[in-house]
């Protein structure tokens, strides 16, 4: 058990640490007293939990940035295995945590690309014009809310955190009213899109806001509510 909790704890930093306290501190206890039936029962109930969580590796949004953060650092490609979920038709829209997904391979340096060409995919595949062209219960909005989004080419990944990943538009041109008591600058953001190629899913080139070019394809809600122009160069 304490080599499988080696193995894992360093990509399950937040959310596994305090349920590894807890398992080891039972085997001591259950150790000095000898209740070896005990131990072996809490061995088995430790490694499924482990199992558990290590199956939604990538739902909870803050624990993403850690793995991310640490697997790039170890130069690990972990996006294979999240890419592994859309290749095995493991994804489901229905089952909402699943929703962040796409957007969650911009974390990996040099892999943005694959949010781009996911979500336009699943745009395709799963929102259509026929009657079940809504995947599962809209649930308040939800379903449609990521459609929304992901057409107008930002997405809140994570809540709770004032950021949005970008991805390329579906359309030339969107316009936001902003609502002036929210907003810190101009009332609208103009969202631009320019393409070099014909059909098919886009490569994001660059993306500048207000003439300045963002350094990441990630930007803050603060930023965007100033209003002015978001211009989108996809290849």
């Amino acid at each position: 058990m304490l080599v499988r909790i080696r193995k894992l704890l360093p990509c399950q930093k937040y959310l596994t640490v305090n349920l590894v306290c807890f398992f080891v501190e039972m085997n001591v206890a259950c150790c000095n007293n000898r209740n070896t039936k005990f131990v072996t029962k809490l061995n088995n109930l430790a490694v499924e939990v482990l199992d558990l969580l290590h199956r939604f590796h990538y739902t909870f949004a803050e624990h993403i940035f850690v793995v991310a953060k640490w697997l790039n650092f170890k130069k690990i490609i972990e996006f294979s295995k999240l890419q592994k979920v859309f290749d095995e038709g493991l994804y489901d829209p229905a089952n909402e945590p699943d929703i962040a997904y796409p957007y969650l391979f911009s974390y990996f340096k040099g892999e943005e690309w694959r949010t781009q060409k996911t979500v336009h995919e699943l745009l395709e595949k799963y929102y259509t014009t026929r009657p079940n062209g809504l995947p599962g219960n809209d649930d308040t909005g939800t379903m449609s809310a990521w459609a929304i989004f992901s057409m107008m080419g930002f997405y809140p990944d994570c809540p709770g955190k004032a950021e949005y990943t970008l991805t390329a538009p579906r359309f030339d041109s969107i316009e936001i009213r902003l609502a002036p008591e929210y907003c810190e600058g101009e009332t609208k953001l103009v969202i631009k899109c320019s393409r070099t190629s014909g059909e098919g899913w886009k490569k994001i080139g660059s993306v500048k806001l207000s003439g300045k070019t963002l350094p990441s394809l990630r930007v803050s809600h603060k930023d965007l509510v100033k209003g002015g122009l978001l211009e989108f160069r996809c290849l």
